[in-house]
């Protein structure tokens, strides 16, 4: 299986599970998706991956630092079980874009989110 084929069924699986499982909205949705998304990362970088461009290791980078000023926000907040659940849903938005930005090739994420809308909408319909 090719990575752009592997990026395409991973994209469609996340956005169709999202989706079913009210669009991401609930906090469930989180700490689930945030596993999946980096367990799928660790697995392609142990496949090997190509290098990716500065600009998106910067982004990918600074998003990491709002994960961490995140977790550390833990010290000092004064509702615990929030700033937990806000980690989590960091951590998802980490996971995502270090996966787009790693596996993500243009074709092969939008025939994902494409047939992933398309289940969607025929199960709304």
């Amino acid at each position: 299986m090719t990575r752009e084929t592997l990026a395409s069924f991973g994209t469609f699986a996340l956005v169709a599970t999202l989706g079913f499982d009210g669009g991401g909205y609930h906090a469930t949705a989180w700490g689930w998706s945030a596993i999946v998304l980096l367990a799928v990362l660790t697995i392609l970088i142990a496949r090997g991956i190509d290098r990716p461009g500065r600009a998106a290791l910067l982004f990918v980078g600074m998003l990491a630092g709002l994960v961490a000023w995140t977790a550390t926000s833990l010290l000092w907040s004064s509702d615990v079980s929030a700033t937990v659940l806000e980690v989590q849903r960091a951590l998802f938005y980490l996971g995502a874009a270090a996966l787009f930005v790693l596996a993500g090739r243009g074709p092969a994420l939008l025939a994902g989110v494409l047939g992933a809308a398309t289940l969607l909408c025929g199960s709304g319909l």
